[in-house]
């Protein structure tokens, strides 16, 4: 009895606790393809001061690549909001508090950045084309977790560990239908 409870407890210290660890980012929702017609739906008021994530997957090569949100039942009071697509290491700074960037320029002018109550009513997609180098790629939507580039640990570590988590650590509120984001990606091969 007591190996089986010791076996649990490390299946789930491996599972929930490294943020980036060998299996950290199984945790994110994978994103829907444009496409398809599917979206991910965001719960904007229980991630308010956090951030959400989905999982692209591995890209390499020339292709076309972007976002589209739909705010239009986002409410009032929605601070500072960013779109982004980063790929894993830019991701793990990105959560930890490090300085990050973009693994290219062309994934640069996929960010924007909506100031107070912008999203509120839009939908807006930004897509280009480009040549990535071999990596997993996560869109990443920031309600406010941090609002600069640079290094941020300090701020960041002051955080509960769960609290750092972000969308992992699931929604306490019952979903508001009428404070939420769609979101989906494009992603497409080209020769």
């Amino acid at each position: 009895m007591n190996r089986a409870s010791g076996i649990f407890l490390i299946i789930i210290i491996i599972t929930v606790y490294p943020v980036n660890g060998f299996i950290g980012d199984y945790r994110y929702d994978t994103c829907q393809d444009y496409n398809s017609s599917n979206v991910n739906y965001v719960d904007v008021l229980a991630l308010e001061g956090n951030y959400y994530v989905c999982k692209i997957g591995f890209v390499e090569g020339k292709v076309t690549i972007g976002w589209y949100i739909d705010g239009s039942r986002v409410g009032y009071d929605l601070n500072y909001t960013s779109v982004s697509i980063l790929n894993n290491e830019n991701l793990n700074n990105f959560i930890s508090g490090k300085s990050y960037g973009f693994s290219n320029s062309e994934i640069a002018s996929l960010n924007r950045v909506f100031t107070q109550n912008e999203l509120r009513g839009t939908y807006e997609s930004n897509v280009i084309e480009t040549e990535l180098i071999g990596d997993n790629y996560y869109l990443v939507i920031n309600f406010g977790y941090r609002t600069s580039f640079g290094n941020v640990e300090d701020e960041i570590n002051q955080k509960p560990r769960l609290e750092r988590l972000g969308d992992f650590r699931g929604s306490i509120y019952l979903p508001d239908f009428n404070q939420r984001i769609e979101c989906s990606i494009k992603l497409d091969y080209n020769k």
